[in-house]
């Protein structure tokens, strides 16, 4: 191999370099610049293939924010786009909620028609009372009965108690309920029972209407049904209602009232709510006695010039006790300041003595 043939190898061409460094007199000038340059070649060459390349230190770690918490493994798939896996509560907690609506669609679809009322309790409020067979018939008429058995919710209940309160005669409601008992005491069988709490309006006087059909009075003038009880004590009976309308009756249960206590038990058989008073066309209150004496009262609202109901109350007790028979006596007045009598044989007026 001829000394310039320096290779490619760079270790051979080391050697060779020293080798032409040892003969200087051998091939020239030339020879040795190039073998200078190939030689610091060969040099960079070998320091470049055992140097290791220089590392950049890591950065520091940086401490998370307290807002920006590490996410759960199962948030942490979420955010990946992989559906969270769920553990073992959590199955466990999936299968059970498949049984309960499992269950849930099995008892709706077996389950039995509600029963229909099957009966009803009445208990009564301190008063007057009905027979049962009354109530039954106002439950037969109730507009949503059938909603009973099909939808017994809170609003079918409050439409039963508005309907209860609406119907002539009862004056409370004290509760209604429907509940399932049984039929019998320690039998299995369930009964829909509808409970009802009801108070009743009290009669006071008697009444009849034009067509004849008897009615009940109470103390506020109210026009009750005749399936009421009657009271203890027997009154008179009530008429001309219709005429009378609600100023009349009131005022004929006021009059009643103011002397029912000082009159003699039968005396009195009718009270006229809109009976004519004199000539003029008047019509008010006129009591009936049971010889045909007419006892004149006066005109709803009469107390407003001065005339009170106690004092007129007063004047009509003195003047029977004076008159003692009425066989004779046609009328006593008692509508003015001084009350006067008429006999029938003689309309004429005649004053009455009334102590002051």
């Amino acid at each position: 191999m001829s000394r310039t043939d320096l290779g490619d190898d760079p270790r051979a061409q080391l050697v060779q370099l020293d080798e032409i460094e040892a003969n200087p007199h051998d091939d020239g000038q030339a020879v040795v610049e190039a073998a200078e340059r190939l030689k610091r070649k060969a040099r960079d060459a070998a320091d470049r293939g055992t140097r290791r390349p220089k590392q950049r230190a890591a950065p520091a770690p940086v401490k998370p924010k307290a807002s920006e918490a590490a996410p759960s493994s199962a948030l942490v798939g979420v955010a990946a786009g992989k559906p969270p896996l769920l553990n073992l509560w959590g199955w466990c907690a999936l299968l059970l909620a498949s049984c309960c609506l499992v269950g849930t669609v099995v008892a709706l679809a077996q389950a039995p028609e509600p029963t229909r009322p099957g009966r009803y309790k009445v208990t009564w409020l301190p008063g007057p009372q009905v027979p049962d067979t009354q109530v039954f018939a106002w439950m037969a008429r109730f507009p949503e009965r059938e909603k009973l058995a099909t939808e017994p919710n809170d609003w079918v209940l409050d439409r039963l108690v508005a309907y209860l309160r609406a119907t002539p005669g009862v004056a409370q409601v004290a509760r209604v309920s429907l509940v399932h008992e049984p039929v019998e005491p320690g039998s299995r069988t369930l009964i829909r029972t509808v409970k009802l709490e009801l108070g009743l309006y009290e009669p006071y006087l008697p009444g009849v209407l034009l067509n004849g059909q008897r009615v009940w009075i109470d103390r506020e003038g109210r026009v009750l049904p005749g399936f009421l009880p009657a009271p203890d004590t027997k009154r008179p009976m009530l008429r001309q209602i219709e005429a009378g309308k609600s100023e009349g009756i009131i005022e004929a249960v006021r009059t009643w009232a103011a002397v029912e206590g000082g009159l003699k038990p039968g005396l009195v058989t009718d009270i006229a709510a809109a009976e004519k008073l004199d000539e003029t066309g008047s019509r008010g209150v006129v009591l009936l006695t049971n010889q045909g004496t007419r006892l004149i009262w006066g005109r709803p609202g009469d107390d407003r010039y001065g005339i009170e109901a106690i004092r007129k109350a007063s004047n009509l007790q003195h003047a029977l006790r004076c008159q003692g028979d009425l066989a004779r006596v046609d009328t006593i007045n008692v509508r003015f300041s001084e009350p006067f009598y008429t006999l029938r044989d003689a309309p004429r007026q005649i004053p009455i003595q009334v102590p002051r």
